[in-house]
């Protein structure tokens, strides 16, 4: 009987351990988000152009520069997750779908070995003002994901966000 008591206080210990991490990463996820909502108001405030919507971002495929395959899902993924993210601040900003995105980068054929001019070209053909580009990589057995808001109004004042560090086994979390 004692033995029992004991496993079922670990499940019960489990359970709100997960809730607690699950609860850390929403929150992680909504400072990243409000972060990003910062950076592009400051990129807002910069001269705007005429043809595309001063709101609207595009968030480009995050890129796989870990030279294995298998974590490609991990880049689109990682892609979605920031729309569904930056899409809670409809007020704020208008988030181009990833699916048009998808689409649009089939249609076009964009180079992405020349990331400015790919960004330029991405934002320009969803009729964004910005566009979020961005890489997964491996650094020892860790995934790094590193990100930056590109301005079409002047490709070169490009701002980098804080990268995302998660052991390569725990690819997920570093996405949520």
């Amino acid at each position: 009987m004692r033995q029992r008591g004991r496993n079922l206080d670990a499940v019960i210990q489990h359970k709100k351990a997960l809730r607690r991490q699950r609860l850390r990463s929403f929150l992680f996820a909504l400072g990243v988000g409000g972060f990003m909502l910062f950076v592009l108001y400051q990129l807002e405030r910069r001269s705007g152009l005429p043809d595309v919507d001063a709101r609207r971002v595009v968030i480009a495929p995050f890129e796989n520069l870990t030279n294995d395959s298998t974590l490609d899902p991990v880049g689109l993924i990682a892609t979605d997750w920031t729309t569904r993210i930056l899409s809670f601040y409809r007020a704020s900003v208008d988030v181009v779908p990833t699916t048009t995105t998808l689409a649009h980068i089939r249609a076009g054929r964009l180079d992405t070995r020349a990331p400015v001019d790919y960004a330029v070209r991405l934002a320009s053909g969803v009729g964004a003002r910005r566009v979020l580009v961005g890489s997964v990589y491996l650094a020892g057995d860790s995934l790094r994901f590193a990100a930056r808001i590109i301005d079409v109004a002047d490709p070169s004042a490009s701002d980098d966000l804080p990268e995302i560090v998660v052991a390569r086994a725990d690819a997920m979390r570093g996405v949520q």
